[in-house]
């Protein structure tokens, strides 16, 4: 059963809209709340998959509702009911994930067409889902015997390509790692426990009497980090004299830390760890985020950031500090020059309180996102008029042919820049925004009685086969089928 809830204040267009769905929706139970306490509390109660929510409701908003539900984790698909310009709510709305606006007064197809599409989002999840943890299930099931293989192989020293691989299927995020040889079982089971809390990748395995023990790393390690390892070698040294430690090698060369560890000591392990591979300049990958940050490359910029924390590897505390300040700075001083008057502050003298790799990035990447969610919001906040003067040009000349460059001439700008504005802004390209606007143009026609080949060429569509194509992306349904729904409700 479907479960729906409809989020509204006023009384009788929130008991016309769920006895709607009541009747043109199988199998549903819809429940209904008036304000957004009440709401929060039904949800409880009847945990909806699918919430219809008013903007403007007493308690909280329907923007509110939406994101404290979402703070739970549950999955619920949301549909915004507004009488207000969709383009004020459009960037909060985007953040937060919603579906679908539907305004009033809406119709009753269009409404119902935006549920079903949800409702069909919803079963494609559904199937991913159980696909996925089928999936998990079989990776659960054959993972000891990749690990077995990946042991040999790296036993055998086969070649990079065949072990890369290998580990690939894994885990992905593996950089390096060292081996551990011994001869005591409960000494390796011990190893294992410690390495696996620490979210490490262990392949073990037993040969000519030795236990040899592969573990995998994600990063490579600090110097804290590696002296925090020498001192529990140390205390399992205490159990298994004979426990040996090889060198930390990158992935595909960790037979070598095998071989080294036949012949190792422990105090050698502090020491024996190579520089990081290919972490680049400091200087070229600061240069690379700025220019992750001018063209708005979210992705690129957490690369990057990583990227720069893997350089700090192996730096003494004082040095990774001047090294974060640099690059905090470095940011700043763009920024500021880039938008004069956007309002973000320097970041404070850097005194770090631990070098671990996972506070250092944290403390980086909180810093930096914080820069460029600062940045988005003072672009998103001087581009409103540009991009409604975009979307009114869109309004005024849908109805004839029209590209990027006619726009981006009429406005003054780049059609670079307008296109990259709009995918920012609104999330979807010109030719999407055009298209839409033809579509929803075209919705009104098909009730009236002119001919759909007609109303494909009054609306801006250069043919009747290319329109049936387009409305049926956007709707669901072809030209044809919308027409005579439509025919049928009058009758």
């Amino acid at each position: 059963m479907i479960k729906i809830m409809v989020i509204e204040d006023e009384k009788i267009e929130r008991e016309t809209l769920v006895k709607i769905l009541e009747e043109h929706i199988p199998n549903v139970e819809v429940c209904q709340a008036m304000n957004g306490e009440e709401a929060l509390q039904l949800y409880e109660k009847k945990q909806p998959s699918i919430i219809l929510a008013d903007i403007n409701i007493p308690k909280f908003s329907g923007l509110e509702v939406i994101r404290r539900i979402q703070s739970y984790g549950k999955d619920c698909e949301f549909l915004i009911l507004s009488s207000y310009d969709y383009f004020a709510y459009a960037q909060e709305a985007i953040r937060l994930g919603v579906d679908d606006f539907i305004l009033k007064p809406y119709n009753i197809a269009d409404m119902l067409q935006a549920v079903e599409k949800v409702m069909e989002k919803q079963k494609v999840k559904s199937v991913e889902k159980q696909t996925k943890n089928e999936l998990l299930d079989k990776l659960e099931k054959y993972t000891p015997i990749m690990e077995n293989e990946c042991f040999y192989k790296i036993m055998s020293n086969e070649d990079d390509l065949s072990l890369k691989q290998a580990l690939l299927l894994l885990d992905k995020q593996i950089v390096c790692g060292f081996c551990i040889v011994g001869t005591k079982e409960d000494v390796q089971q011990d190893m294992k426990a410690f390495f696996y809390q620490e979210d490490n990748r262990i392949i073990t395995g037993k040969l000519h009497g030795e236990y040899i023990t592969f573990i995998f790393l994600k990063h490579w390690l600090f110097p804290k980090e590696k002296e925090k390892l020498h001192q529990k070698f140390e205390a399992w040294k205490q159990i298994d004299p004979a426990l040996q430690v090889g060198s930390i090698e990158e992935d595909i060369h960790i037979y070598e830390s095998y071989r080294k560890a036949k012949n190792n000591t422990l105090a050698q392990f502090a020491n024996d760890q190579k520089e990081p591979q290919n972490n680049g300049n400091k200087d070229e990958l600061i240069q690379k985020m700025i220019q992750a940050f001018d063209d708005i490359e979210e992705e690129k910029v957490k690369k990057y950031t990583l990227d720069y924390t893997q350089s700090l590897l192996a730096s003494e505390k004082a040095v990774m500090e001047e090294d974060i300040q640099q690059l905090m700075d470095s940011i700043f001083i763009h920024l500021k020059e880039t938008y004069a008057d956007m309002e973000i502050s320097p970041i404070a003298p850097i005194q770090l309180s631990a070098t671990s790799f996972q506070e250092v990035n944290l403390f980086i990447h909180m810093n930096i996102m914080k820069y460029y969610q600062d940045m988005l919001s003072y672009r998103f906040k001087n581009t409103n008029h540009l991009v409604r003067q975009a979307l009114k040009f869109i309004d005024a000349n849908y109805r004839r042919p029209i590209t990027l460059n006619d726009m981006a001439e009429a406005l003054d700008v780049s059609p670079f820049y307008i296109s990259k504005l709009l995918n920012t802004s609104m999330k979807k390209t010109f030719t999407e925004l055009v298209s839409e606007r033809r579509v929803e143009a075209s919705k009104e026609l098909l009730k009236t009685n002119k001919r759909i080949k007609e109303i494909a060429y009054e609306v801006g569509f250069q043919g009747q086969n290319y329109f049936t194509k387009i409305f049926k992306k956007y709707t669901g349904v072809t030209p044809k089928v919308y027409k005579n729904t439509f025919e049928k409700e009058e009758i």
